[in-house]
């Protein structure tokens, strides 16, 4: 059986969160317009934006609404907590599998500055003990290796085929 929905989050509410005042002026009207017209997509984009036709409102809807900051308010509008709705965009966005670095270090931000992500060293000392020794093994590998092969090439005695010829 599944779980009861979650009430949803009035508008007048969500103008409260910080996210809300990150949104560009016309992400804020497509979002009223969105929520206020029970949630047509395409409708809230030909309203908050300059489009000719349905098709090209129709396209621009996904943009807009999957856009991280939207999605986010979008997700506690429907009832998550704001970490539940920010779990939920960055798994569509690892789903996708095209994160560019400088977003991976947007969520790593926004996760520290929200308070959703803590060090992982202070978790696990164990674990850091562990891959700290593992990389001092490597690098000790790592030059016995260079030592070895060093030792093993046998540098070449003249000047190679062009003396051969001259």
């Amino acid at each position: 059986m599944a779980p009861p929905p979650k009430p949803k989050i009035p508008l007048s509410e969500l103008e409260t969160f910080m996210e809300w005042g990150q949104l560009s002026e016309r992400q804020q009207k497509f979002l009223t317009e969105y929520i206020g017209n029970g949630y047509d997509q395409t409708k809230a984009t030909l309203a908050a934006y300059n489009c000719t036709n349905d098709t090209s409102a129709r396209v621009l809807s996904y943009k807009v609404l999957y856009s991280v900051p939207v999605a986010m308010l979008v997700a506690i509008h429907f009832g998550d907590e704001p970490q539940e709705a920010f779990c939920k965009v960055l798994y569509r966005r690892l789903c996708r599998g095209r994160i560019s670095p400088a977003e991976a270090d947007m969520f790593k931000l926004y996760a520290e500055v929200r308070g959703y992500r803590r060090a992982w060293v202070a978790a696990y000392p164990d674990l850091t003990n562990r891959a700290i020794q593992a990389q001092k093994e490597k690098g000790i590998r790592h030059e016995l290796k260079r030592q070895a092969e060093e030792k093993q090439e046998p540098k070449p005695e003249g000047g190679g085929l062009l003396e051969e010829f001259n």
